[in-house]
């Protein structure tokens, strides 16, 4: 789940009508996998209620942009079998479609197609499980350097904006802090500020995609921890920026697991000669209990 690299103020100017907000205490939501039953004792503790994501290998296979609608079925079918599901269900179909979508021709062929086919994945899901609230990870885009290009983007892609039952933007974690030729606080606090004005705009529900780590397109820091005090600044910030008490809360993924099973240098060094599994419980603990510490 990665998300584009917004950085000055941004306004996005996309007015239409959907479905009422109605905020109450801020939720944290988790979207992982596989968790071990110790984080999963944890998470019922703590109330901390688990999403399904409906991830690209399991309707789209090739990964080539074509989904699979038989597939999809039976994944709707294994991820939420309640057909009465009322929560918030995800989608994640990055690539090839992100691409074309945030930085295509809005007028080509290839966009409006692509358009198209988000739009129908998306009232599949709607027709399979009508009461969910879903969305796309990533949707609305956020940037970490190009504050034009989001405000273009999301207008270009208004209609499947406009479609999905809530927002799903992501803000994860691209450079620790002190890292030369970063600002996070202006990318944190300026990309809130927006999602938060377009949800207003939009009144949808909105939150945020979180990760514990650093974002793997930074060849030094990716996969790395981030240091619990610079995570709990970067959550601040965008609270702060959001309009009071507009965000419903944090969507918390992770897949340590695969990371770790698909050689990870980060997580091989932090996880040592320990058991994984028990670094993997102390982390969901630990973090988890910092995340929630952040909401109201």
């Amino acid at each position: 789940m990665y998300i584009r690299k917004i950085f000055p103020p941004l306004i996005i100017l996309i007015m239409c009508m959907g479905k009422s907000i109605a905020v109450d205490a801020q939720q944290l939501l988790m979207a992982m996998e596989n968790l071990p039953p110790a984080s999963v004792a944890f998470q019922q503790k703590e109330k901390i209620t688990s999403i399904p994501v409906l991830y690209a290998s399991d309707f789209d296979p090739e990964d080539d942009g074509t989904a699979d609608e038989s597939l999809l079925k039976q994944a709707v079918a294994k991820k939420i079998p309640d057909i009465n599901y009322k929560g918030v269900a995800v989608l994640d179909w990055e690539e090839p479609g992100f691409t074309v979508l945030e930085k295509g021709d809005a007028q080509s062929v290839l966009f409006q197609e692509t358009l198209k086919k988000y739009l129908r994945l998306l009232a599949l899901c709607k027709q399979l499980r009508p009461k969910a609230n879903w969305g796309y990870y990533g949707i609305p885009f956020t940037s970490y350097w190009d504050s034009a290009m989001v405000v273009n983007t999301n207008k270009q892609i208004a209609p499947l904006i406009q479609a999905v039952d809530v927002l799903l933007p992501s803000l994860y974690s691209y450079y620790p802090q002190g890292t030369p030729q970063t600002n996070n606080q202006a990318y944190f606090a300026a990309n809130a500020s927006a999602m938060a004005q377009l949800a207003q705009q939009v009144k949808k529900k909105w939150y945020v995609f979180i990760w514990h780590r650093f974002h793997p397109s930074n060849e030094q820091s990716g996969l790395m921890l981030i240091p619990k005090a610079e995570l709990a600044q970067h959550l601040l910030w965008m609270k702060k920026a959001a309009v009071q008490n507009s965000m419903e809360g944090f969507i918390w993924w992770g897949a340590d697991d695969y990371y770790y099973k698909t050689g990870s240098a980060a997580l091989k060094r932090e996880v040592g000669k320990k058991s994984f599994v028990k670094y993997w419980n102390n982390t969901i603990t630990i973090y988890g209990a910092l995340i929630k510490k952040q909401l109201n």
